[in-house]
């Protein structure tokens, strides 16, 4: 058991059936979501619903995580916002260094190849390990491997990065034949 006295601090982009039992699991919930179409409003007339414990940071997450200033740091994230490409990347930008060492990372919708590029880098990240792949929902433990500087670049410490490079003929399915054209 992850978070035997419950959990202190938890964090989402999207709004749902997950907001609804993160009301009563966690002392300090975020839900970084739109206040457009009826998702909000099902969970906050729900009776399941306990307001006391949930604050909900109203826009589109890609503009609201960026500005919002995190006074603690969270047990659990999920993942679960907009998917179109970059959202969810940039939902885990803002949303990484704020995972307590031990907390869990859901990435929810990882059958989606844009997300599915997101769950193989965390897969071969230090900072995470894969403890769980429920349905389409992956859950991640933080270790206790450093944050990786959000503000740096040091890609070539990354595994994924790693593993992968250099590139040989990386252009020539892309482009086919003519990849040669781009040599200098």
């Amino acid at each position: 058991m992850y978070f035997p006295q419950g959990l202190t601090a938890s964090a989402e982009t999207g709004c749902g059936k997950s907001t609804l039992l993160l009301s009563h699991l966690s002392k300090d919930h975020l839900v970084f979501t739109l206040d457009a179409g009826d998702s909000k409003d099902k969970v906050t007339q729900s009776d399941l619903f306990k307001p006391d414990f949930v604050t909900f940071v109203l826009g589109p997450s890609q503009i609201t995580l960026r500005h919002y200033t995190w006074e603690k740091k969270r047990d659990f994230i999920l993942i679960d916002g907009a998917h179109g490409y970059p959202f969810t990347d940039l939902d885990y930008y803002f949303m990484y260094p704020q995972i307590n060492r031990g907390g869990l990372l859901a990435l929810d919708d990882v059958h989606i190849p844009t997300i599915t590029n997101l769950f193989n880098f965390l897969c071969e990240d230090d900072m995470f390990r894969l403890i769980a792949l429920e349905g389409y929902t992956a859950f991640f433990l933080r270790t206790d491997k450093d944050t990786f500087d959000p503000h740096g670049d040091n890609w070539w410490t990354q595994k994924y990065n790693q593993h992968r490079f250099p590139h040989k003929d990386w252009l020539e399915p892309i482009l086919g034949e003519k990849w040669w054209l781009t040599k200098t």
